[in-house]
């Protein structure tokens, strides 16, 4: 063998017999780097991913509120073409409708909590036909659930005095002219 060789053969060797004392140090440094690596993961799945994860986005959902509304003062008109147009009718009609917004906010916020939603007013959508309809649920805890716009109005006419003119409220035309002329004319009359 040549020298070479040997001195190859030799340098290893002397190598082998130190490596065990050598390697021991930076085997340790790596497993605690390990270890400190996985702790820190953890550590941030568990304070932060998981805390995320929790605050995911309510949905969208919508609400009717104007049918809501709408029926409400189609039954207070009812009450009040059964009861009279007497003073006291009229307090308990108003009262009767300050408990009832308090009411109808209370639900709302109570029906957001529940389904951990963002409701929207039904006429602000455009294509709601994948959208959850909360409005039979808050008219039912309202008490309104089996009242329909229709069926108020048709009983409207049908109780009202004759000759009296109907309680269905009608759109105003109080803008409307002496001689027929539009509201544009009205607001900017031609000099």
């Amino acid at each position: 063998m040549s020298e070479e060789n040997k001195e190859s053969q030799t340098w290893s060797a002397e190598a082998m017999d130190g490596a065990p004392s050598a390697i021991l140090p930076i085997m340790l440094n790596a497993m605690i780097v390990l270890i400190l690596a996985g702790l820190l993961v953890l550590a941030y799945h568990y304070f932060y991913v998981s805390k995320v994860e929790n605050d995911i986005p309510p949905r969208v959902a919508i609400l009717d509120i104007t049918e809501i509304l709408e029926i409400k003062q189609l039954q207070a008109s009812v009450q009040l073409v059964r009861g009279g147009s007497t003073d006291q009718n009229a307090n308990l009609l108003y009262q009767d409708i300050t408990t009832f917004a308090t009411r109808l906010e209370a639900e709302v916020k109570a029906l957001q909590d529940e389904c951990n939603c963002v409701l929207v007013v039904k006429s602000a959508v455009i294509a709601s036909n994948r959208i959850d309809n909360f409005t039979p649920v808050v008219k039912e805890r309202l008490g309104l659930g089996g009242l329909f716009k229709d069926d108020l109005i048709r009983e409207l006419t049908i109780i009202s005095p004759a000759g009296q003119p109907n309680p269905v409220p009608q759109p105003s035309s109080q803008f409307q002219g002496q001689t027929g002329t539009s509201n544009f004319d009205l607001l900017f009359p031609k000099q």
